[in-house]
């Protein structure tokens, strides 16, 4: 639970949203770098599963984005508050 890990680190609601960005940003990274390394030995018949593989990379990707877009209204909203 977010709450409870926040509690547990002390953390402000700005620094457990850099610190979820930054989860994010890296399980991204992971996912473009196997498919970058992917493709140096891409084989004919692999392409069907690496076009899966990357179409879901953009699926996260845009999850990802719109889960920034959320986390920072929210945070902008209670700073306002």
């Amino acid at each position: 639970n977010q709450q409870e890990l926040q509690q547990a680190l002390g953390a402000s609601d700005e620094q457990m949203k850099q610190l979820s960005q930054t989860y994010e940003n890296a399980r991204l990274n992971r996912s473009i770098d196997q498919l970058q390394a992917e493709t140096k030995t891409l084989k004919a018949e692999e392409l069907p599963q690496f076009i899966q593989d990357a179409n879901q990379l953009t699926q996260q990707t845009e999850k990802s984005i719109q889960s920034y877009i959320e986390d920072n209204n929210a945070v902008s909203k209670s700073t306002i508050s």
